[in-house]
C-alpha cells in the first residue's frame, strides 16, 4: 500500500487504501463476532442475561424468532465475501509494468515476493 502497488492505492491514495483496509478488518471481525455471539447464545436461556445484557437480550430476541438467525447467516456470508473482495483489492499488489528478476521487498529473494504477493497469499494469511 505504501509503495502505491495496489488498485486502490494506485487509483485512489494510498490514505484511502490504508484507511479502508483498516475499516475492513474491522467490520470483519464484527460480522464475524455477531455470528458467534447469537450462534452461541441460542441455547442458552435468555431470561439469564436479561438483566445484566439488556441490549444483547433484546437484540437475541430478534435474532432468535423464527428464521431470522438463518437469513442472519446467509447475508452475513455475502458480506463476508464482499468484504474478503474489497480488502483484495486494497491490499493485492498489482502486476508489475516491467518485470525484473528483483523482489519489490527489499532484501528478499524474487520467489518470497512470487509466493506470497503474486498470488496473495499474504492477503489470506
Amino acid at each position: 500500500i505504501a509503495a502505491t502497488q495496489t488498485p486502490v492505492a494506485q487509483t485512489a491514495s494510498r490514505l484511502v487504501a490504508l484507511a479502508a483496509m483498516w475499516l475492513l478488518i474491522l467490520w470483519l471481525g464484527v460480522l464475524e463476532g455477531g455470528q458467534g455471539s447469537l450462534v452461541g447464545l441460542k441455547p442458552i436461556d435468555k431470561d439469564s442475561y436479561k438483566d445484566s445484557h439488556p441490549i444483547a437480550h433484546k437484540c437475541t430476541l430478534l435474532a432468535h424468532e423464527g428464521d431470522n438467525l438463518n437469513r442472519f447467516i446467509v447475508g452475513r456470508q455475502f458480506l463476508v465475501v464482499l468484504v474478503v473482495f474489497c480488502l483484495n483489492l486494497c491490499c493485492t499488489p498489482t502486476e508489475e509494468e516491467e518485470p525484473s528478476d528483483k523482489s519489490r521487498i527489499p532484501f528478499f529473494p524474487k520467489v518470497i515476493d512470487q509466493v506470497f504477493l503474486e498470488s496473495g497469499l499474504a492477503v489470506m494469511i
